[in-house]
């Protein structure tokens, strides 16, 4: 096989912030291995003999009590990914100032990218203000760490 179609072995941390995203580019490359290798065996490969040369074997200790493919890729998107928190993500959009030597155009792309975790949805008046409440509230506080806000 091409060396250049062979993914990198997923080592992602779960608890390292980009494990969703190390594991859905890792994913993406191990299914058109997957696809070229099917191809080329007339389909008679499966992803579950594949799966475990390209995993780090302290990724393969969330999925190797899985019994197809399809359970051990279910395991690591169960493992890999977690839920967004919704405020910080709105924080991060709300407080990026543009970057010195960042042109303008590589500032929106990074402001659209960070919209991605805010999950915008319509509202009612009354939830808006108190998202606006909310927000200007966090923004406020001193640079304390005995701060702490839960909502």
């Amino acid at each position: 096989m091409d060396r250049f179609l062979t993914p990198r072995k997923l080592c992602a941390d779960p608890e390292s912030p980009p494990a969703e995203k190390e594991y859905r580019h890792w994913l993406r490359t191990f299914q058109n291995v997957l696809a070229q290798v099917r191809e080329s065996t007339q389909g008679g490969v499966d992803g579950f003999d594949i799966f475990v040369n390209y995993v780090s074997p302290n990724v393969y200790a969330y999925t190797e009590e899985s019994e197809t493919y399809a359970n051990e890729l279910e395991r690591l998107q169960t493992t890999l990914s977690k839920p967004k928190n919704e405020i910080f993500a709105r924080h991060f959009l709300e407080t990026r100032k543009q970057q010195e030597e960042e042109f303008l155009d590589e500032f929106l792309q990074s402001l659209r990218q960070l919209s991605k975790d805010c999950s915008s949805k319509g509202v009612s008046a009354e939830q808006n203000r108190e998202n606006f409440t909310r927000h200007d509230f966090i923004n406020g506080l001193l640079p304390t760490r005995y701060n702490y806000v839960f909502w």
